[in-house]
């Protein structure tokens, strides 16, 4: 994820009798200038327990080799060695795709939502969610946010999205309180054709 780390590819370079080999991978290392709040809101968590433990789990998407998986909870820090998927076709958010694409998007991601919704006991422990102290610095950050929205785009915008808007914020607690005791399934958290191969 861009915003919350740094990338950088390794080349290795190795010999293997007379024959030398060259070997790509992704290295992904949290960002110092972001790296605590995204922490405070568990992304590096989350991000450590599905390479380790959840995506293994299961066979229906394809997902990158993780070599080496590393979090400390305590600072932030984190670092991810994965494989490298530049030789698959990356998907292109602006260019869009055709519809047998994201007909299959769509059905790989429901067949992935509906296996974890059997399996809560496996991960509801690992990944709690978003806690009182979580949720009320994102409700800040949408009441900051949303002034710049209206000025950029408020002219867009339908008459009654304001009043909607501060009814929203009213009800912000209750609203995802509802979410977290409904269904629940583990999903992509940025399905955009940019990260997807």
């Amino acid at each position: 994820i861009a915003l919350t780390s740094n990338h950088f590819k390794l080349c290795i370079l190795y010999s293997v009798g007379q024959d030398v080999q060259k070997k790509n991978m992704i290295i992904k290392v949290s960002d110092p200038k972001s790296k605590d709040i995204f922490n405070f809101l568990g992304f590096f968590r989350a991000e450590q327990i599905a390479y380790d433990s959840l995506l293994p789990s299961q066979s229906i998407i394809h997902f990158p080799r993780c070599f080496y998986n590393y979090y400390d909870e305590n600072n932030g820090n984190s670092l991810l060695v994965l494989e490298d998927l530049s030789t698959y076709k990356n998907g292109n958010q602006f260019k869009g795709c055709s519809m047998s694409v994201a007909e299959s998007v769509v059905e790989q991601l429901a067949l992935f939502h509906r296996y974890w919704m059997d399996k809560k006991a496996t991960y509801q422990n690992l990944l709690p969610g978003w806690g009182k102290e979580q949720l009320a610095f994102n409700m800040r950050d949408l009441k900051e946010c949303w002034p710049i929205f209206t000025d950029n785009f408020g002219t867009s915008l339908p008459q009654n999205m304001h009043i909607n808007f501060e009814k929203l914020l009213k009800k912000y607690m209750n609203i995802w309180t509802d979410i977290a005791n409904g269904v629940t399934s583990i999903i992509h958290f940025d399905l955009r054709l940019d990260n997807l191969f």
